[in-house]
């Protein structure tokens, strides 16, 4: 398991919430798209992969091939710690 910062924007608080690995992962990835004002195709093209598959990912349903989180990390400038929970 793993722990994610879910913040309710209604009523503006932040907590912890117990999540799987791959949630976490998928939850990781959705921010980091939004955060570029990606949409699900633009980073599908990206990738070379097809939209459906980043859908499947950001929803748990699909695991993140090594090559992807490569890829995902160069897009985004970032290192796979910043997506992987441990």
């Amino acid at each position: 398991m793993a722990y994610v910062l879910e913040t309710d924007v209604f009523v503006k608080e932040t907590k912890l919430v117990d999540v799987s690995v791959e949630e976490y992962i998928s939850i990781k990835i959705k921010r980091l798209r939004k955060s570029k004002n990606y949409s699900q195709g633009d980073l599908a093209n990206k990738l070379k992969i097809n939209r459906s598959s980043i859908s499947n990912i950001e929803k748990g349903k699909q695991n993140l091939t090594l090559q992807n989180l490569e890829a995902i990390c160069k897009i985004f400038e970032c290192k796979s710690s910043d997506i992987l929970p441990f």
